[in-house]
């Protein structure tokens, strides 16, 4: 009996963490999702998994709606934008005469990926 009580004490404190990850990824994206995007990066770590850590001078800027890897080809000096409520990330690169060019139209992964 002792130990089916402490089995459904592990699967409870289990489920309340898996609860509060998903409540605090939903509370980011959601919030992403009502702010605009806009920064250029000044460094990016790349990770084991592929996906990118991209930093606006020393503040690493999580995105929560969309994955971005190492296969985006995202550089130093690179823009990326999204507007409040929009669908896509935007990715733009300076060309040789100092204007930004789209390179790459992100679409969302994350829970507001309809919006």
């Amino acid at each position: 009996m002792e130990s089916k009580k402490r089995k459904t004490i592990i699967i409870g404190i289990g489920l309340c963490v898996f609860a509060a990850i998903f409540i605090n990824y939903f509370i980011k994206s959601r919030e992403e999702n009502n702010n605009t995007i806009s920064f250029i990066v000044t460094n990016i770590k790349t990770f084991e998994s592929g996906s990118v850590g991209l930093y606006s001078g020393n503040e690493r800027i999580k995105i929560y709606n969309y994955r971005l890897s190492k296969y985006h080809d995202i550089k130093i000096g690179d823009s990326i934008y999204r507007g409040k409520h929009e669908k896509y990330l935007l990715i733009y690169r300076k060309d040789n005469n100092g204007k930004y060019q789209l390179i790459s139209k992100e679409k969302p992964t994350g829970l507001f990926s309809e919006s």
